[in-house]
């Protein structure tokens, strides 16, 4: 029976550990690069915002509250959304 058992185990660990979980951060805004589209909080987190909000990344400035939803892509933290709170 533990034969059986192993290998459904083992590919269930494989599944759950093959997809990127988002990251949740909130913070204050450091400084907003709109050139290269990266926002950095005060805490050191630095994303890449996505391509699509290059008029919500111009309105961001230093001393805002924001909540930023990431992803790990490779060397590189790939911001998915970023709210005011």
């Amino acid at each position: 029976m533990f034969n059986k058992l192993l290998p459904g185990a083992f590919a269930i660990l494989i599944a759950t550990t093959s997809f990127a979980m988002a990251e949740n951060a909130s913070g204050v805004v450091k400084s907003v690069d709109v050139a290269a589209m990266t926002l950095t909080l005060e805490d050191g987190l630095v994303v890449q915002l996505p391509a699509a909000s290059k008029d919500q990344a111009a309105k961001l400035k230093a001393g805002d509250k924001v909540k930023v939803e990431w992803e790990k892509k490779g060397n590189v933290n790939e911001a998915s959304s970023v709210t005011m709170e």
